[in-house]
């Protein structure tokens, strides 16, 4: 007999998740969503299997202090966001 955190788990497994792609990211720059954060590798491409809702997504160019962040509102599929080095911002690819 299941238990209840067990539907709860399948019924998360069959909500929607998107894919988050990230292109041009310059390695070292600390990268986050919602309260997670790391730095970023030459091999980061994204990150996969986000919930539906809202995401917070921050990022701090070089050894900067301050961070800065974009809202994005998943609800399944793709998600393409870039890297603009010169300004250091993400937008919308």
């Amino acid at each position: 007999m299941k238990n209840a955190a067990d539907y709860q788990h399948m019924a998360a497994l069959q909500q929607p998740h998107a894919l988050l792609v990230v292109t041009d990211t310059t390695p070292g720059i600390e990268f986050g969503i919602d309260a997670h954060s790391w730095e970023l590798g030459p091999k980061f491409e994204g990150l996969h299997s986000l919930p539906a809702g809202l995401h917070l997504l921050t990022f701090a160019p070089g050894n900067i202090a301050g961070r800065e962040g974009v809202w994005i509102h998943c609800a399944g599929g793709v998600h393409r966001q870039t890297w603009d080095a010169r300004n250091e911002c993400l937008g919308a690819a």
